[in-house]
């Protein structure tokens, strides 16, 4: 155990350095968000903004800030896979699970500092409390993490090539897009709807959200996060356990 946790530091300490190095995708994946956070709100910007408002028209585009930093760690060990990364690693560890370990710490890391950073920003366009929203921001990432990251974790047990995969990537963002905006301005769905919840990770977190504020019911809602969890740490395991290794194209 004492060997596992030491090389869970090391790697997490490289995969630091590497995420810090590669300012320009960390400042793209934050800045899309938040610019059309901003188009999306300059009707209501600079003034107290409203329960309604801030859920129809800022926090779908916070939420698609925590899932597209997700999904995008875990396509990046698609892409270290692809490289030859991944089978080079996990000769060196004691536990291929070391190397995915490292990367969902960095990935939880840079997460946090994005959403102090969006709550500053929320802060400064909507007179919100920074702290406060803060707070809540990092209790969504916390609580939503886990069955987030094991609806990802499938992806590695895809045999994809590497030009593949930003085709992949984006198909995945724009059916989400469609699907979440579409619930959120057309259909009235329930947030207990447990199918939705865990085909659309944009709503879950939405509804997630909505349970922390206190704006939606929270026994029903605490039961569906159970299933959710449940569900999705299931398909987590078994998406862990059918993962490749070898690259698709060696």
């Amino acid at each position: 155990m004492k060997k596992y946790i030491i090389q869970t530091l090391i790697y997490t300490k490289y995969f630091l350095k590497v995420s810090y190095d590669n300012k320009v995708a960390f400042f793209y994946s934050a800045l899309f968000p938040i610019v059309m956070l901003i188009l999306q709100s300059r009707s209501i910007m600079f003034q107290p903004i409203s329960v309604k408002n801030f859920n129809s028209k800022v926090l779908p585009w916070i939420s698609l800030l925590i899932f597209s930093y997700i999904i995008y760690t875990i396509i990046d060990l698609i892409q270290l896979r692809e490289q030859g990364y991944m089978k080079q690693y996990s000769s060196l560890v004691i536990n291929q699970s070391v190397f995915i370990l490292s990367k969902l710490i960095v990935n939880i890391i840079v997460l946090f500092i994005t959403t102090i950073c969006t709550a500053i920003i929320c802060s400064l366009l909507f007179s919100i409390n920074p702290f406060i929203m803060a707070t809540k921001l990092i209790l969504l990432v916390i609580i939503t993490y886990i069955p987030l990251v094991c609806i990802c974790l499938p992806l590695l047990s895809l045999s994809i090539k590497r030009k593949t995969i930003p085709i992949l990537v984006n198909i995945i963002m724009i059916i989400l897009l469609i699907m979440s905006f579409s619930i959120f301005s057309i259909y009235n769905i329930k947030t207990t709807n447990v199918i939705m919840n865990l085909i659309d990770p944009l709503f879950f977190i939405n509804n997630v959200f909505m349970f922390i504020t206190g704006n939606i019911n929270t026994i029903g809602f605490t039961k569906c996060y159970c299933m959710i969890f449940l569900i999705n740490l299931i398909i987590g395991v078994i998406g862990y356990k059918k993962m490749l290794i070898l690259p698709t194209e060696s």
